[in-house]
């Protein structure tokens, strides 16, 4: 018989909020989440005023704490487990364009294999080449191309991929939505210069997730609401949004909340290679970017990934006044779960699920990680 664990704290509920209550693990699943005194003393301790979640499902991480996905791919394993510093306990590793006809040898590459207590890839996110050159942002140009059938070829791998964003209004782009979804794939849309027009033609033919809202799209305009004005209705697929505070200003966050709320939005990290290092020059795929401690720039000034994780993306939601924590917790969990159909097993305390959770101390700060029923980070 397996070893149950005891936690006892406030917890999230399923349905939002949070009551004192406990939470029994069991085999690397949930067996029971309860409300008022646990059964037994917790085998585990936290400290006061803890706060129990589901562990976080970062959708777009290009990197972190020096590792650089798009240069190696190798990399997956090392950045697995490192993300559980940051509450992280699932996440699809990205990469950024990269020349077309390396494609199979980077697919291949790959590890996705879960390493010991860490955070557990759930398939690639590949954000590129089929993106538009407009709004390439800190996509190198020379690799963007067309999502050709021969193309598309080269990246549609369903035992490794699970996402692929593209921009539709390119020639071949609505065509190629179909044909990503009957591999089994998620189709998204990035990096993108469609009209509103446009992208509610997208969503009809199969677009699932729309990714980094505002950034690298048609700006907001009142005569032209253009993708972003398309991703906000409510009836829209779910989209990310890059919660630091600089490539969405915190009106703008509110905003967004207000018109979504926790169900149509996912956090996401966008984790340049940079993130958790310290200020300096790094590389992103083939480009230099500097890192300032705040920040993630090309050499230009455009924005190239973020300096955050998952864990500063919550926090900021919470410190910025866009939501309370239930909300923003949902947003890190339970959402990107629901858009990868996997909400039936991960982004919630409750019996049946896996046991991925994480720990935050009075401050937000992440003191313990659990990963299948293991402890996999602890505040030293």
């Amino acid at each position: 018989m397996a070893e149950k664990t005891y936690i006892a704290g406030r917890r999230l509920k399923p349905e939002g909020g949070f009551t004192e209550g406990y939470v029994i693990i069991e085999g690397g699943t949930i067996a029971e989440a309860g409300s008022g005194r646990p059964p037994m003393p917790p085998t585990v301790s936290l400290p006061p005023e803890a706060v129990i979640l589901p562990g976080f499902i970062d959708l777009q991480i290009n990197g972190g704490f020096g590792t650089d996905l798009a240069l190696d791919p190798q990399g997956i394993r090392p950045l697995s487990q490192r993300l559980p510093e940051r509450g992280v306990t699932a996440f699809l590793p990205t990469i950024i364009s990269s020349p077309i006809n390396t494609y199979p040898d980077v697919l291949k590459a790959c590890d996705l294999t879960s390493s010991k207590r860490g955070a557990q890839p759930l398939g690639l996110h590949l954000e590129g080449p089929f993106l538009n050159p407009v709004r390439r942002g800190a996509h190198e140009e020379s690799y963007l191309c067309l999502p050709t059938l021969e193309n598309l070829s080269r990246l549609i791998q369903p035992a490794k991929v699970r996402l692929i964003s593209l921009a539709p209004e390119l020639p071949g782009g609505m065509e190629a939505i179909g044909r990503i979804r009957e591999a089994g794939i998620l189709p998204g849309i990035a990096h993108s210069d469609a009209s509103y027009e446009e992208a509610k033609q997208a969503f009809e033919a199969g677009i699932e997730y729309g990714v980094h809202l505002f950034s690298a799209m048609l700006p907001l305009l009142h005569r032209q609401p253009g993708l972003v004005g398309a991703l906000l209705e409510k009836s829209s697929p779910r989209f990310g949004i890059i919660a630091d505070g600089i490539h969405l200003h915190p009106m703008i966050l509110r905003m967004i909340y207000a018109c979504r709320g926790a169900e149509g939005i996912t956090l996401v990290s966008d984790a340049a290679p940079p993130a958790g290092m310290t200020p300096g020059t790094y590389t992103l795929g083939s480009k230099e970017v500097m890192m300032d401690g705040k920040q993630v720039n090309l050499p230009d000034g455009t924005l190239a990934g973020s300096a955050i994780f998952m864990d500063d993306a919550v926090r900021n939601m919470v410190r910025l006044g866009v939501c309370d924590l239930a909300s923003a917790a949902q947003m890190a969990s339970l959402t990107p779960a629901k858009v990868l159909g996997i909400d039936n097993y991960k982004g919630k305390i409750a019996p049946g699920f896996d046991a991925d959770l994480v720990i935050l101390n009075r401050d937000l700060g992440v003191e313990m990680t659990i990963i299948s029923g293991k402890i996999a980070y602890q505040k030293s």
